[in-house]
């Protein structure tokens, strides 16, 4: 069986020589043809920084310390660049989907981006300012006192629909819209 060992290549997950008669690898169970054509459709490809292509080239030669992991990251998310260092991770998962390293920092870069994107500033959407909501906030004031002055159940329910209209507005404004 040894004379079926390739002389120059060798796996991709675990770089044991590669066996020429077999369509996965002995050692690790990868599928030689589906890694093959997963690198030739790569799909979209993130911003290439330089450094932290060397950075991730470094890392993967010690790929098990997770620190290295952690500081690669952190630099992605400093440089503004989460897109590149998931993409690393996903082909890292695209060839060995049980990767409990790439799984867990492709986690990480999930949770920094969802933190980066709640952090930014909102714009302030000044509140709109109704003139039928304040028209009928008099009218409700206005129906109390009179309903309080000529002391008619009339007046108070009258106040109270106003009332209601009044805090009503903008929820009745907004399913107008929609």
């Amino acid at each position: 069986m040894s004379q079926n060992l390739s002389q120059h290549e060798t796996c991709p997950k675990c770089e044991k020589p590669k066996h020429l008669d077999l369509m996965d690898c002995p050692y690790c169970g990868v599928i030689y043809k589906k890694v093959a054509a997963k690198a030739l459709d790569q799909g979209p490809q993130a911003r290439i920084d330089l450094q932290l292509l060397n950075q991730w080239e470094q890392l993967l030669e010690n790929y098990n310390d997770e620190k290295q992991h952690e500081v690669f990251i952190q630099r992605a998310l400093a440089t503004k660049n989460l897109a590149f260092a998931s993409q690393q991770y996903r082909k890292m998962l695209e060839v060995s989907p049980e990767d409990e390293v790439a799984r867990k920092m492709q986690d990480r870069i999930v949770q920094l981006a969802s933190i980066q994107f709640m952090s930014m500033k909102r714009e302030d959407v000044p509140a709109e300012k109704s003139t039928l909501r304040y028209l009928f906030l008099i009218l409700s004031v206005l129906s109390l006192v009179g309903g309080i002055v000529i002391k008619s159940m009339l007046l108070y329910v009258l106040a109270a629909v106003f009332l209601f209209l009044s805090f009503s507005m903008p929820l009745l404004k907004r399913k107008w819209q929609q």
